[in-house]
């Protein structure tokens, strides 16, 4: 194993996913240009990207970046080789309840890279990472709800 540099802490940041569904198979490109960017200045590192579409027989098939061709000027294209085949068949079929026929969903496993430089620190002062996990939005709502009693 190699030492961490000053810069990255050993091992993984967070890892999250997130599933993004588009009606109709509309998709804009702000959301995209803003993932790539997020990528370029080394904030995640995305380990998974899969589009998949709901077929009218409520199938799940997976769509190839190039087949989405441009999408308000940019081209999907940059995409491709992003899927690393994380997602399983049995998160398509999960996925399935949530999309009408139609739709098509952008599926992201994602590494949060901004803690790394103060883990890499803590682990260099003796420190070592216990434990962490993604906190949902409805875990947040009731330990807020349970302050405020």
């Amino acid at each position: 194993m190699t030492e961490p540099t000053p810069d990255k802490a050993e091992g993984f940041g967070p890892i999250d996913s997130l599933a993004i569904a588009f009606p109709g198979g509309v998709i804009g490109a702000e959301g995209f240009n803003r993932l790539l960017a997020l990528v370029d200045a080394g904030t995640i590192n995305v380990l998974d990207l899969e589009f998949v579409k709901k077929a009218e027989d409520g199938a799940i098939v997976i769509v190839a970046p190039h087949d989405l061709g441009a999408v308000d000027g940019l081209d999907m294209d940059v995409f491709e080789g992003a899927s690393s085949g994380l997602y399983t068949h049995d998160d398509l079929d999960e996925l399935a309840s949530f999309l009408d026929a139609g739709d098509i969903a952008a599926l992201i496993i994602y590494e949060e890279l901004s803690l790394l430089p103060a883990v890499a620190a803590w682990e260099r002062a003796g420190g070592r990472v216990i434990g962490d996990g993604p906190v949902t939005v409805e875990e947040i709502v009731i330990a807020l709800d349970a302050t405020e009693a």
